[in-house]
């Protein structure tokens, strides 16, 4: 429940800052990373879990990183990598939000009866 307000203020804080230190040379940039192959998911016990998502939903973690420092230090105050968390990000800003409320709900609904 958490999870996405928290995520909401930390890039609206990012994109504060950034506007802030604009031309100071000092650089804040939010990483919006999606699903990334790491050791979170073996650390929080969920790997079984995710791995039974669509490939194509998830990055390798270096590219991630890669694209992340590049977009610090041009002054990217929001970074989204890769094509797929791109159009989720687009989508969930074109959408009507009871729409997309709807489609989460309806996804997180099926995703738990089948891992109960």
């Amino acid at each position: 429940t958490l999870y996405a307000p928290s995520k909401a203020f930390l890039i609206s804080f990012a994109q504060s800052i950034a506007a802030e230190c604009d031309g100071t040379g000092v650089h804040s940039s939010a990483l919006c990373p999606g699903f990334t192959y790491s050791e979170f998911h073996d650390a929080n016990n969920t790997r079984s879990i995710v791995s039974q998502l669509p490939k194509y939903m998830f990055m390798e973690a270096e590219p991630v990183v890669e694209g992340a420092i590049e977009a610090v230090e041009k002054g990217q105050a929001v970074y989204v990598p890769g094509a797929w968390n791109k159009f989720v990000a687009w989508l969930s800003r074109t959408l009507p939000r009871s729409v997309s409320e709807g489609m989460v709900k309806n996804q997180s609904s099926r995703f738990r009866k089948k891992n109960v």
